[in-house]
């Protein structure tokens, strides 16, 4: 069963689209033929009132198996080509995102941002454009690609990274970090449950500002001058102090990324058991 498993929506939606597929077209090649001609020898014996019912009760369907095939070929094809071509749904795991992206958000990924993508092997077919600084992008892991994570873009190919006081510097140029506020509450003024920061601020990363969260307790991961290989990303968490990214892992190759975090299309608070209708409509 795990294996199965393990073998992901998009194989099993397109061994879904071509056994669907396969069925219509063996229904349409060998046997529509014949069941039409069927219907033909049997109206021939009938008038006109007769034929009206004829086609009221038996029509000129096809078998159930085929018709239903010839249905559902047209529905995974375009769910296909959507999922795997377009836009993909991720749901945020856990609280690496926080505070912009807390466990429970459901997002849209645009798939051709960076790219569109042949099923599979992830080869770019059609070049459409590179993340950008402060870009929030999900990508498979780089250590087990059949799981997807999401972060935020920090280093571009070329850029030079040190993180040392839970500040980052990038091309010799520290960023700026206002607004801090320390609290022992979190944005949804809950407790720490879901392991989110005590102290929120904002971030000037390029020509975006977003919020991080920075835990106080916690060491800061330093490391310095650290030179992005080309064809590659350094990717954080928003959620600082608690988000397995880049630093310890390493970098991100072009080859592993998904897409780009649009929308927020749904939020559901496990721990509350509500939607945040707060959450539902952000744009990235």
């Amino acid at each position: 069963m795990e294996y199965f498993l393990s073998l992901g929506f998009t194989f099993w939606l397109l061994f879904l689209t071509f056994a669907s597929g396969i069925i219509y077209l063996i229904d349409y090649l060998f046997f529509q033929k014949n069941r039409l001609a069927s219907y033909r020898e049997q109206l021939k014996a009938l008038n006109k009132k007769q034929k009206r019912q004829f086609y009221k009760d038996h029509g000129l369907k096809a078998p159930f198996i085929a018709d239903q095939a010839r249905s559902l070929f047209s529905v995974f094809f375009v769910v296909f080509i959507l999922r795997t071509f377009l836009v993909g749904n991720f749901l945020i795991p856990t609280a690496s995102m926080t505070p912009t992206l807390p466990v429970g958000d459901f997002i849209f990924v645009d798939k051709t941002a960076y790219g569109i993508r042949a099923p599979f092997t992830n080869k770019i077919l059609v070049n459409t454009g590179y993340p950008k600084r402060g870009d929030i992008v999900v990508f498979h892991f780089p250590v087990n690609p059949n799981v997807d994570y999401v972060k935020r873009v920090v280093g571009l190919p070329g850029d030079i990274i040190s993180y040392k006081n839970k500040t980052l510097t990038i091309n010799g140029k520290q960023l700026d970090y206002t607004d801090c506020d320390r609290s022992v509450m979190n944005y949804n003024n809950k407790s720490l449950s879901d392991n989110s920061g005590d102290i929120v601020c904002l971030e000037h990363l390029g020509d975006v500002t977003h919020e991080i969260d920075w835990i106080k307790s916690v060491k800061s991961q330093d490391f310095e001058s650290l030179k992005v290989p080309e064809g590659h990303y350094f990717v954080m968490g928003d959620n600082r102090d608690n988000s397995q990214d880049s630093r310890y892992w390493g970098f991100v190759p072009e080859q592993d990324l998904v897409g780009k975090a649009k929308l927020v299309w749904m939020s559901w608070d496990k721990v509350d058991k509500k939607i945040r209708w707060n959450e539902i409509g952000k744009v990235f």
